[in-house]
């Protein structure tokens, strides 16, 4: 892949979730969780952001996305405390 399109690419990226900060901070979770998807589909072993996107996710209210989410960082991370303790939450909602 040509350096060009990986630069567009991580840049693009990296807009995501500048404005997903100010959607989450503006508490529209509903929004920054549809730009952390998208940020999320071009880093999908990138847990920091996987955990906020997940987060995301129940704070909008959408308690099985979010069990998918954690679900999907389980299985890059087995076992791991406090995915399962979120996704045990999502399980609650």
């Amino acid at each position: 892949e040509p350096f060009l399109a990986i630069a567009e690419r991580r840049l693009a990226v990296f807009g995501e979730r500048a404005v997903a900060r100010a959607d989450w901070e503006l508490g529209d979770y509903e929004s920054a969780a549809a730009r952390l998807e998208v940020a999320s589909a071009a880093g999908p072993y990138d847990l920091v952001l996987g955990t906020w996107r997940a987060e995301a996710l129940l704070r909008a209210g959408r308690a099985a996305a979010a069990v998918s989410a954690w679900d999907a960082l389980l299985r890059i991370q087995p076992g791991r405390s406090d995915f399962l303790r979120w996704r045990a939450i999502a399980r609650k909602e």
